[in-house]
């Protein structure tokens, strides 16, 4: 279930044993891992049928914000055939 991320609440989010996978209710595929020493920030996407995940970057250097505009930016190099594991420009 989609939660709306906020960098207060990531920051209080405490790791409890395993990893725990967040989705953001703003910008759908804006992911966050807890993790027992990082909070992951990375991105879901369908190519070609294929499923794709990238990691963006990790709380709090990264914050809320910084990555949705990155999944925004990814989303639109998608659309436009611009695979970013190959392709990072």
């Amino acid at each position: 279930m989609a939660t709306r991320l906020t960098n207060s609440d990531l920051k209080n989010f405490k790791y409890e044993g395993k990893r725990i996978r967040l989705s953001d209710s703003v910008e759908e595929g804006l992911l966050v891992t807890v993790g027992a020493k990082k909070k992951t920030f990375s991105v879901y996407v369908k190519v070609a049928g294929q499923r794709l995940y990238e990691t963006l970057g990790y709380f709090p250097e990264l914050s809320v914000d910084e990555a949705r505009e990155k999944v925004r930016k990814m989303k639109k190099r998608y659309a436009r055939g611009v695979n970013t594991y190959r392709d990072p420009g």
